[in-house]
Formats: structure tokens, sequence, C-alpha cells
């Protein structure tokens, strides 16, 4: 699963979002799947997180924070493997 979180928030913020994230999208994760990859990466902000979104176009869950008005923070998507992949080779992991 690809987790996207924006990086124009604090730290420990990215990793609460991030996991908030996984847990919407979390009705993508069958049964089957004993455990499926986690990869964090890192957009700049709430436009480059809509672009990335947009621009991937697989299944995904998006968190909205109510906390700072309603804005989406991080994104989560499908368990994805092989050629799926592809269109997450662009982004760059979470560094923290």
């Amino acid at each position: 699963m690809y987790v996207l979180v924006r990086t124009d928030l604090p730290p420990p913020q990215r990793a609460v979002q991030a996991c908030h994230a996984v847990l919407e999208a979390r009705h993508f994760i069958s049964e089957d799947d004993d455990h499926p990859h986690l990869v964090l990466c890192g957009v700049a902000d709430l436009l480059a997180l809509q672009e990335a979104v947009a621009t991937i176009g697989q299944d995904h869950a998006v968190f909205i924070e109510a906390d700072i008005g309603d804005e989406p923070t991080a994104a989560a998507f499908k368990p994805v493997r092989g050629p799926d992949r592809r269109p997450f080779r662009k982004l760059k992991l979470l560094e923290i």
C-alpha cells in the first residue's frame, strides 16, 4: 500500500495523517493478503497531493483533517504489485 502525505505538515503530524489514511483505506486490504507492503511517500503540499492522486488514478482513500479546515492531508492506495506499481515510481520516500 502506497501512502502519500503532505510534507508541509510538521513531522509528528505527517505520521498521524499517514496512519489516518491507511485506516481510511483498510477496506482495500483483503483477508487473503497476509501483510501488504507499506510505502510512505512525501508530497510537497495540498496541490501536490491532489495532482498525485489524479495522476496515479488507482483506487485510493483520502484522509480529510477537520482541524486544518477540512483539507486533505494524506492518501492511501489499494495494495499493488508488479507493473501496477509503475505510477508510483516518481514519488519520493517520506523523509522524517
